[in-house]
């Protein structure tokens, strides 16, 4: 199966809160507009910060939606302005904390 790429990556899932990590934050991202130098300022930035562990280009009312893993809402709020906002591609965030995590896994659901 790692030959077919199949399996993409052998992993250990950490837990979080054991290595400091307390605040999970979802943020939905507006870009100032669609052009090809703003998307990839845009994508440079988010590849560029392990605080963001997932990011998705979406439909609807904002462009995209980052996963994002922090000690502290502090170190969020640090993040937030001196790498997310300072980027010129990004319009606007508005972010939500998560309270309490009810699943989470990476397990695929694979047909029978």
């Amino acid at each position: 199966m790692e030959k077919d790429g199949v399996i993409a990556a052998n992993v250990a899932i950490l837990n979080p809160e054991k290595v400091g990590l307390h605040v999970i934050a979802i943020a939905n991202i507006s870009l100032e507009d669609h052009h090809p130098d703003s998307v990839r300022e845009f994508d440079r930035m988010v590849a560029e910060r392990p605080e963001i562990l997932e990011c998705y280009a979406v439909s609807g009312q904002y462009d995209f939606l980052l996963k994002v893993i922090c000690e502290s809402i502090g170190a969020y709020d640090q993040l937030l302005g001196q790498y997310i906002l300072q980027c010129k591609a990004v319009h606007t965030v508005s972010t939500s904390f998560v309270l309490r995590r009810i699943k989470a896994t990476t397990a695929l659901p694979l047909p029978a």
